[in-house]
């Protein structure tokens, strides 16, 4: 899938089992209808493609990574319409939550609204160091976040922080993102290029079947009980010893060298 168009609010590069998808509409990459419905059938189209591993979310700006709905969809002041978008934004996080490849926001730039709830979406979040604001302004626009920023915040930094951040309509830096555990990484701009590399290519030489199968493990696992997720997590991890990246791994062990996975025997 490869789609270079600059005038695209949403451009595609496919490198194998890696896809970079790069948000482009400047100048604050705002999320109207349009550009939320590309976002969701970007995902959906990637969700097929069984050989995607690793998927990064960047912004084409430095500055901004993303500030959340298009300000003029909230001004049409139409009910309908304001639930489309809602709607089609949290289809989009569910189904990044449920699709295999592991995603991660590269957040360079301020990060704000259905931008952060795009971030939340992912899987990990690199967050680049430096003057950028990480927030939930919709109550300033007599609103409250739609695209479910509450729900997702909650479950990972706890109700309260999120209920706070919401109510307050304040945004936060990014230092205090890492420290609140909304970022994974807080990265030095002159390494965050480099390190988004890194983590990156790490993920993509993972051997694919237990990461696709360890995304689902915390991701459903975190809706049921913890018996219910135990049993979850056996029956998930039980076939992988007959994979072959799993006779791989354990031949690499013991011959003391880098495992290659995606080329190893299966088992009889």
């Amino acid at each position: 899938m490869s789609q270079n168009q600059n005038e695209s609010s949403i451009l595609v590069d496919s490198a194998g089992s890696r896809v970079t998808v790069t948000l482009n509409r400047a100048p604050a990459n705002a999320l109207d209808v349009a550009t939320s419905r590309l976002l969701y059938s970007t995902m959906w189209e990637l969700s097929q493609d069984h050989n995607v591993k690793v998927i990064l979310i960047q912004s084409a700006s430095p500055k901004i990574f993303c500030a959340g709905a298009d300000v003029s969809t909230v001004e049409a002041h139409d009910v309908a319409l304001m639930d489309h978008l809602g709607k089609t934004l949290k289809d989009t996080f569910l189904l990044m939550r449920s699709m295999g490849p592991i995603i991660v926001a590269a957040v360079n730039g301020h990060c704000l609204g259905g931008g952060l709830e795009l971030a939340l979406a992912a899987d990990f979040r690199l967050a680049s160091d430096g003057p950028a604001k990480w927030g939930l302004p919709e109550i300033n626009l007599g609103l409250f976040p739609g695209g479910g920023a509450v729900a997702m915040m909650s479950r990972l930094i706890g109700s309260q922080k999120a209920f706070f951040m919401a109510l307050s309509g304040q945004p936060i830096s990014v230092g205090e993102a890492y420290a609140w555990g909304l970022a994974d990484e807080l990265i030095a701009q002159k390494e965050f290029s480099e390190r988004v590399e890194q983590f990156v290519t790490s993920i993509n030489d993972a051997p694919a079947v237990p990461i696709k199968a360890l995304k689902q493990a915390v991701w459903r696992g975190q809706e049921m009980t913890l018996a219910g997720a135990f049993d979850f997590e056996r029956v998930m991890h039980g076939p992988l010893v007959q994979t072959p990246d799993c006779f791989e791994g354990v031949d690499a062990f013991r011959e003391r060298r880098q495992a290659q996975f995606g080329q190893g025997r299966m088992g009889e």
